[in-house]
């Protein structure tokens, strides 16, 4: 069931996860953080999810890349937090609570209570994450990632 769950999420991350410029390529990997000890020395690596149990957290990687010869401009890349997962943490991202139609930074953002007051966000609020890369110039790649736990 978690190997299939984890299957899903890599595969909901690709099918959603959108460069808005012609020509960039995105790809999608979930990876989880392990420790390995290689003669006497213990050293964390990344490598693909396995068996993810409630509590452990993964890490969302996008990776870009501009095969073309002409700069791509304004490309955002927007990734849903599916709802098995519970947002962590993200590199310099964006955050919706609002199932992705506003986004600011995490501590700007405010959710209604069911009395209709607010209150802060909270990670766990988190709907979408985006990133705004300015420009992509021909030929460059890079990756963005974001970090979530399995509830």
């Amino acid at each position: 069931m978690l190997k299939k769950l984890i299957i899903s999420l890599a595969a909901s991350t690709l099918l959603t996860g959108v460069a808005q410029a012609e020509g960039v390529t995105l790809a999608a990997h979930v990876l989880q953080e392990r420790t390995v000890e290689e003669g006497g020395v213990k050293r964390t690596v990344l490598g693909p999810a396995g068996k993810v149990v409630p509590g452990q957290e993964v890490i969302y990687d996008l990776s870009f890349a501009n095969p073309g010869s002409r700069p791509a401009e304004k490309v955002v890349l927007t990734n849903p937090v599916p709802a098995t997962l519970e947002y962590v943490s993200g590199d310099e991202a964006l955050v919706s609570v609002d199932g992705g139609k506003n986004f600011g930074a995490l501590t700007t953002l405010k959710v209604a209570n069911p009395d209709g007051t607010q209150r802060a966000a909270q990670p766990r609020d988190v709907t979408h994450v985006r990133w705004n890369l300015a420009t992509v110039a021909p030929g460059a790649s890079g990756h963005v990632q974001f970090k979530a736990r399995l509830k």
